[in-house]
Parts: C-alpha cells; sequence; structure tokens
C-alpha cells in the first residue's frame, strides 16, 4: 500500500474541467449533463479513460475495506518488540492523559 501519489501528472491534452470531475463522475455524484460530458472524453481520451478506471479501482478498495481493518504501516513493526508499556521515565512524547501505552520507537515514514 503507497501512501503518496505516484500517477504522473494530468496529461496536457486533458481539459482541467474534465480531470477534476474524474473523482465525482466515479463516484456518481455529478449532474447527468457533467458526467455526460466526461463520458464523451473519456471515450477519446485513453489517460482519462485510464484515471476513471483506475480511481474505479480505489473506490472499490475503499468501499470494501474495513477501517479498523487496515494496515498501520510502521506502527506494528516498530512497537512489536515492546512487551510492556514504556515506563514514563522513558516516554518522550506528550503526556499520555489518557493512559493508553506509548511506543516511543515508532519510526514514521
Amino acid at each position: 500500500m503507497k501512501l503518496h501519489d505516484t500517477r504522473p501528472p494530468q496529461p496536457a491534452r486533458c481539459p482541467d474541467a474534465i480531470w477534476e470531475l474524474i473523482p465525482w463522475y466515479v463516484n456518481g455524484s455529478l449532474p447527468e449533463d457533467e458526467a455526460a460530458t466526461v463520458a464523451a472524453h473519456s471515450e477519446t481520451c485513453p489517460d482519462c479513460e485510464a484515471e476513471i478506471a483506475r480511481q474505479q479501482v480505489l473506490a472499490k478498495k475503499v468501499a470494501t475495506t474495513d477501517p479498523f481493518d487496515a494496515p498501520l504501516r510502521g506502527v506494528g513493526t516498530a512497537c512489536a518488540h515492546r512487551s510492556r508499556p514504556t515506563p514514563l521515565r522513558e516516554r518522550r512524547s506528550l503526556p499520555n492523559a489518557a493512559g493508553l501505552p506509548v511506543c516511543t520507537g515508532a519510526s514514521w515514514p
């Protein structure tokens, strides 16, 4: 799972007005006239057609993934070596008002 956008920038031949509507086209929230405009353009533009397909895959993953099952990159492995909560004197973060265990060895990408 990548946390940054690796796709190329908007192709020069695609109008901003079309490119910026693609997310709303994919989720079905565009008015009919704008949806028809995006659909007509994507029939002749392979870049927009590919972007629509990419966003449809993403939308399906978002809709079918339970947010509590999504992996937290770095947190699980960084804290795996800790068998007990870090003693208060070793904590280097803000005070833990909730009293939850704190892992100070985490490295965030």
